[in-house]
């Protein structure tokens, strides 16, 4: 088993910003893209809880790129990023 080093506050913020900028159904085919269409529906939580691992959230960015290139991916980067300040 992999270990899960990164938090769900990580993968929350970036299923937010996603939806953010390219709305519900541009969410929902990115994560289909990235084999993780199960956190659709079942978003995790902010908490600093280690629940993923490094290769889901690779998958996450991967399929970033590869749908919305390097300008698309840097968008939702700095959404992410107003979202993080939000939640502080």
């Amino acid at each position: 088993m992999t270990e899960k080093t990164v938090a769900n506050v990580v993968i929350r913020v970036t299923l937010d910003a996603t939806e953010d900028v390219m709305g519900r159904n541009g969410m929902k085919a990115l994560m289909n893209y990235a084999g993780m269409s199960h956190l659709i529906d079942n978003m995790p939580d902010y908490s600093p809880e280690k629940g993923f691992t490094d290769d889901e959230l690779k998958a996450i960015d991967q399929s970033f790129l590869k749908i919305l290139g390097l300008s698309g991916t840097m968008a939702r980067i700095v959404s992410s990023g107003r979202l993080r300040a939000d939640i502080r």
